[in-house]
């Protein structure tokens, strides 16, 4: 069941992937699916507590996150600038949020980190379109940690 659940996170994570590089948008359907199949995966080996755990560290940590970007942009002269919907996407926050709450708190500062700090310089290198497609970055780093996690 692990195995088969892992293939379809995959083949629905690849799509949203597609359609992010693609257009920058992404479908709300798919992206319910894939939340649905990975709290599924998450929840199999492990205990609705530590899904409650998770999800109340992804809120503080997304908060926090959140309150420093403002202050970085209150403090640049654009503090009226809405955050999420001219610098983030809806579909972004969603999906951060969803991969979050499969992570254990010691592993979601980490994780979030590297995919933020890898997808920036790599993005600036092989890109030259000035957006950033992070729920496609943050979706493939994904996939490879649901994919290495066994072997750890």
């Amino acid at each position: 069941m692990d195995f088969f659940l892992l293939i379809c996170v995959a083949l629905i994570s690849s799509i949203i992937i597609y359609q992010d590089f693609r257009s920058r948008r992404i479908n709300l359907l798919l992206c319910l699916v894939f939340i649905v199949l990975i709290f599924f995966k998450y929840i199999l080996p492990n205990t609705y507590d530590q899904l409650i755990l998770n999800t109340a560290f992804s809120t503080f940590y997304f908060l926090l996150s959140y309150l420093v970007l403002k202050l970085y942009f209150y403090l640049r002269g654009k503090g009226k600038e809405s955050i999420v919907n001219t610098k983030i996407g809806w579909g972004d926050v969603i999906l951060f949020f969803a991969v979050g709450c499969t992570l254990e708190p010691d592993k979601v500062v980490s994780f979030f980190a590297i995919v933020f700090t890898v997808s920036l310089v790599v993005h600036y290198l092989l890109s030259q379109k000035k957006e950033v497609p992070l729920a496609a970055y943050l979706l493939v780093f994904y996939n490879i940690y649901l994919v290495s996690m066994p072997l750890l």
